[in-house]
């Protein structure tokens, strides 16, 4: 089952590098009262809490 979960969480991964797909997934995102809101949000992301280890 971790596999499967793998398989799927690599594929998402590889889906959203699409910036048409990634910005319909951003569109879907609620909770912000602005576009600009959670635009700036996803911007001051920290990247360095991830892990690069997954091999793609």
């Amino acid at each position: 089952m971790e596999k499967e979960f793998l398989e799927i969480s690599k594929k998402r991964k590889l889906e959203i590098e699409n910036p048409v797909i990634a910005e319909t997934y951003k569109q879907k995102i609620s909770g912000f009262n602005t576009k600009q809101e959670l635009t700036l949000f996803l911007a001051e992301e920290p990247n360095n809490e991830y892990s690069q280890d997954l091999k793609l």
